[in-house]
């Protein structure tokens, strides 16, 4: 069996489900320790194995990856394989200065992956006050220090409202890239997504003002909302997620989500998924963990194949209104969404239908076209 059949170049690493917060949307609910670290033994044989499926580069997340004590031993053990730790996932909230100096002693010139969910908003929706402004000053310290920073928001019905004020703090922090995107119903927000979730005609309203005053300052980061719209810093063109095939027929036969292809999540119990948003889904229940099997036999498990391996085709066969849409050749809908929402990998996605059926292609472009 080859060691390493879909050719993944890049992993991101759940090293603990524990975390110093208590976010109302973590999709692996880590306040309540509902996924066991691996001991350190083990995740040396994680390592293990990443070297035998010639895994060039692994990004680190958690929970708060920065909660390990034996966080430096992993990260060191990485790098005395050759492996590349381009990314971080932190909350930021333990990077002090003594830890940007032990990042510049291994020469780890990483991107900081930050959380930060809105001006006004942050502490409510990590579950403790007064953060805010520590999260700020973490974001400030670690761009003084030289290091890359990218933030992720999470959106709720209060931090719609300040999109554009988080946008433009965000720019004035010197932020490179910036994902915005709605919480998922799973793990802790099933607690609070009947109240809190943003319908999606308001958010894509939001949306479109947001792209409106992100291309009048001239695409001053990297802007990525989720599905909806992605444009590189300083660049003229944009892209949909949702917008990911071309028309013909020859879509039917495409990989679904070409995200799966190349990269992948490991569970913090070491379990392969395609992307870290179907934690928390049926895909877990059957995947093997890294510490039972090699790489290739995790990846040959019917579930994960199956994931990686759709087709527009098989989406038709299973869901007559996809197969009926006239949007049917050119909307590309995410799965993980898909398998959140309704429970099935074969559902449409709403925000998907939503995007299409109400024109947003269109409405996005006459956004742009005015503020040239």
């Amino acid at each position: 069996m080859i060691n390493n059949p879909y050719n993944i170049q890049t992993i991101r690493w759940s090293i603990t489900g524990r975390c110093n917060l208590n976010c109302k949307h973590c999709g692996m609910s880590a306040n309540s320790s509902r996924y066991h670290d691996l001991s350190f033994d083990d995740c040396m044989k994680v390592i293990d194995r990443f070297v035998q499926a010639d895994i060039p580069e692994v990004t680190i997340t958690g929970g708060e990856p920065l909660i390990r004590k034996d966080f430096w031993q992993i990260i060191d053990a990485l790098q005395s394989h050759g492996i590349a730790v381009p990314k971080l996932f932190t909350n930021g909230l333990l990077v002090n200065d003594g830890f940007l100096q032990e990042c510049r002693r291994r020469k780890l010139n990483w991107a900081f992956h930050i959380s930060f969910d809105g001006v006004d908003c942050h502490d409510w929706m990590r579950g403790l006050r007064g953060i805010e402004a520590s999260t700020i000053d973490a974001i400030r310290r670690i761009k003084a220090a030289g290091f890359e920073v990218n933030v992720k928001t999470t959106l709720n019905t209060d931090s719609l409202g300040h999109l554009i004020d988080t946008y433009r703090l965000l720019k004035d922090l010197g932020v490179g890239y910036w994902k915005v995107s709605q919480a998922l119903p799973k793990g802790n927000w099933e607690g609070h997504a009947e109240d809190k979730s943003v319908q999606l005609e308001a958010l894509y309203a939001a949306y479109l003002d947001l792209i409106r005053a992100y291309r009048t300052d001239g695409m001053p980061l990297t802007l990525h909302i989720a599905g909806f719209f992605t444009n590189f810093k300083g660049a003229s063109e944009w892209r949909s997620e949702y917008e990911n095939f071309n028309g013909s027929q020859d879509a039917l036969n495409v990989p679904l989500c070409l995200k799966c292809w190349g990269r992948l999540y490991l569970s913090v119990d070491a379990k392969p998924l395609p992307c870290m948003a179907l934690c928390d889904a049926c895909l877990e229940d059957s995947t093997p963990s890294l510490l039972d099997a090699p790489l290739a036999e995790c990846l040959a498990s019917s579930e994960v194949f199956s994931l990686m391996n759709l087709r527009l085709k098989q989406i038709h066969d299973r869901n007559p209104d996809c197969a009926s849409c006239r949007f049917n050749l050119r909307c590309g809908p995410c799965r993980a969404l898909a398998l959140a929402e309704s429970g099935s990998l074969f559902a449409p996605d709403q925000g998907a239908c939503t995007f299409w059926k109400q024109d947003y292609p269109k409405r996005i472009k006459e956004v742009i076209e005015e503020v040239a």
